[in-house]
């Protein structure tokens, strides 16, 4: 059944489980046209989803090339080290995610599970302007970019992608963002890490656009 043959039954009961506010943005930019803020709508979650994947890819690369070049450079256990900079907020995420690892895990495990549970803002945080001596001696060492990288552009760009997770995440309107853009940076800095991932990503994971 398509939205155009929806009965105004179907479309009330729609909205009142959307909520009216909810509804409301999508009313806006469909012009108070009912049906057209339903298809509307479907845009929202069928452009959320390519997002996510691909907003996904990233922090799972993000994450992992961080952890390995730290592990090189501050040792294995570097989620302890003084010589990191940490920010408070990451000190709080840390001790969050050791506090929720009850069971016994050897540290090769631990390690493992703490690295996971970390969100995307944690590893993000890195590449503020706190860590710019980490950024010369480590960081830029996950990127196979031969040309120079400015660590203040790279912090920009996965700020506002970490933005767009969260709207995402919280099932927010995200066609009024401009994702042509955002996605752009996203390929990029995927890239950058891995060129083989941006390739599996384009396609395989969403598929050539």
């Amino acid at each position: 059944m398509s939205i155009s043959s929806y009965s105004e039954s179907t479309i009330r009961e729609i909205e009142s489980v959307l909520s009216s506010d909810r509804f409301e943005t999508y009313l806006l930019l469909a012009h108070g046209d009912k049906k057209e803020a339903l298809v509307r709508y479907r845009e929202n979650i069928v452009l959320s989803h390519k997002l996510f994947t691909i907003l996904h890819l990233l922090e799972v690369c993000l994450r992992n090339k961080i952890d390995h070049v730290f592990c090189i450079d501050y040792g294995s256990n570097w989620l302890e080290s003084e010589k990191i900079p940490f920010t408070l907020e990451q000190q709080k995420s840390l001790q969050s995610s050791r506090i929720d690892l009850n069971k016994k895990y050897s540290s090769l495990q631990k390690h493992g599970h703490i690295i996971a549970s970390l969100g995307f803002g944690f590893w993000a945080a890195f590449f503020n302007k706190t860590f710019e001596e980490i950024w010369r001696h480590s960081l830029r060492k996950i990127f196979k970019e031969e040309r120079p990288l400015k660590r203040s552009q790279i912090a920009h760009d996965l700020r506002d992608l970490r933005q767009l997770r969260n709207r995402i995440a919280h099932h927010e309107c995200i066609l009024r963002i401009n994702n042509y853009e955002q996605e752009e940076n996203a390929f990029r800095i995927i890239g950058w890490l891995s060129p083989a991932a941006l390739i599996w990503l384009k396609t395989d994971l969403i598929g050539p656009a």
